[in-house]
């Protein structure tokens, strides 16, 4: 899954967007979320369902993954290890901060 970075919350490099979607039908834009196509609106919605789905699947697989487990997997994907116990209020400030 393709993530384009952008600067702003609105898409300002359109090009990025236009080149994946050629190769994906869904694609996520950083610091913004979703765009998807298809064949209909129908089948773009669901594949944007699909994909929070399975990224819903994937929070709560690692959420009750031993936290030894989970900073092993971390380092083989050369991912840095998932912050333990760090909580945020959904959507709040700190929240994204602690992401950047």
């Amino acid at each position: 899954m393709p993530i384009i970075p952008q600067d702003t919350p609105t898409v300002t490099k359109p090009d990025k967007v236009i080149e994946e979607l050629r190769y994906h039908p869904v694609v996520i834009i950083k610091g913004h979320g979703t765009v998807a196509i298809g064949n209909s609106f129908q089948e773009a919605f669901l594949l944007t369902d699909l994909l929070e789905e399975a990224v819903r699947c994937q929070f709560f697989k690692e959420a009750f993954l031993p936290i030894e487990r989970r900073k092993l997997q971390s380092s083989k994907n050369g991912q840095r290890p998932a912050a333990a116990g760090k909580r945020y209020e959904l959507f709040s400030r700190d929240q994204h901060e602690g992401f950047n």
